[in-house]
């Protein structure tokens, strides 16, 4: 889980016109960084032409996400939807074992009553989308206080672990 207190005062504001999908987002995004090794938080708020989220369905027992993901909901909005998608750009050099490198958004309605895992989205061509961007040069990591976590073995499986996020990830 990765969290933060967003500051609208400490953080960069823009405004980006339509046509734009996701890919063209974290393009422009990746142009206005400063530098990509530090962590950025960012909020993107307006009109959605089409937005594709998924939501993991709840669990009983902890399972790998690769398992969850694989019985995932994907809920598709073809027709305009108002909210505001959140999320973090992790630098590539920390690897897929403590975050997901590169950008990861979260989406929620303007009315709080649906949302996920931002898979895809688009700005139409006449609409335009705020967005705030904040770098993050202090973080913290916990780690797990379990025997599991202390006896697991994270670097034999390393690049099974990457391809099973790049599987999740979409």
């Amino acid at each position: 889980m990765m969290v933060t207190r967003f500051n609208d005062c400490r953080a960069q504001h823009l405004r980006l016109d339509g046509p734009l999908d996701l890919e063209g987002l974290q393009s422009k995004l990746g142009e206005i960084l400063r530098t990509k090794n530090v962590f950025w938080a960012i909020k993107v708020s307006g009109s959605f032409s089409y937005l594709k989220c998924r939501a993991v369905r709840k669990q009983e027992v902890d399972r790998p996400l690769i398992e969850v993901t694989r019985e995932q909901a994907i809920i598709e909005w073809t027709e305009t939807v108002e909210g505001t998608c959140v999320g973090f750009y992790s630098p590539q050099f920390i690897g897929h074992q403590l975050t997901v490198p590169g950008w990861h958004l979260h989406f929620i309605s303007a009315e709080h009553t649906a949302g996920g895992h931002c898979l895809g989205l688009s700005v139409a061509d006449g609409g335009s989308i705020d967005v705030s961007i904040m770098d993050l040069h202090d973080v913290v990591q916990e780690f797990p206080r379990t025997t599991e976590f202390e006896q697991a073995d994270f670097v034999s499986g390393a690049a099974e672990a990457e391809a099973q996020l790049k599987e999740a990830e979409g």
